[in-house]
């Protein structure tokens, strides 16, 4: 395979790409500001409900291929993902303590949302074939326009953060699930 072909991810990294990103919609999509505005409030709602229902359907998908090939079984690429979120976990914790002492929760929630787009990109390199390098963008422009609305009008930071991370990882847990039940064993 050349360096420029796609690569092609099994289907049961697929379908525990599909719980996992379904998994922390759920909660992003929970993640509201105070007093939200009716509309996003239901939005919200049905994004979490979609999280839960994309996945339970990649835990069932994974459960069915359980006797299948999967990248995480690689001791390499079990070790970088480890390393990852290790290295996320302690910028989160470290930080977002910090600024939730000092500056208030809002900057927290605009840190903690950052790192967890930015970490995608290493974990891109390390499972190859899942949309994570996108899912990083998204999740990091989020941060980006939550600071800069926070920053320069009166919307909370966390009423973008919450459904516009949300929205990203729907997006990625539906497209993993659809990869995963469509492809061919």
């Amino acid at each position: 395979m050349t360096s420029s072909s796609p690569v092609r991810t099994d289907r049961r990294t697929l379908a525990s790409a599909a719980a996992v990103e379904g998994f922390f919609a759920v909660l992003w999509c929970s993640w509201g500001s105070p007093d939200p505005p009716r509309w996003l409030g239901t939005a919200t709602l049905v994004g979490a409900l979609l999280g839960l229902v994309i996945g339970v359907g990649g835990l069932l998908a994974g459960r069915r291929l359980r006797g299948s090939a999967s990248t995480m079984t690689r001791p390499v690429t079990r070790r970088g993902y480890l390393r990852v979120v290790a290295i996320e976990f302690a910028l989160l914790i470290v930080i977002g303590v910090m600024l939730g002492l000092t500056v208030g929760g809002e900057w927290a929630a605009v840190w903690i949302c950052a790192v967890v787009g930015v970490h995608f990109f290493p974990l891109a390199r390390v499972l190859p074939g899942l949309m994570l390098t996108v899912l990083g963008a998204a999740i990091t422009a989020v941060a980006l326009i939550a600071l800069v609305l926070g920053l320069a009008t009166d919307v909370a930071a966390t009423a973008v953060i919450g459904p516009g991370t949300g929205l990203a990882l729907l997006v990625a847990a539906a497209w993993s699930l659809a990869q995963a039940v469509r492809r061919t064993a």
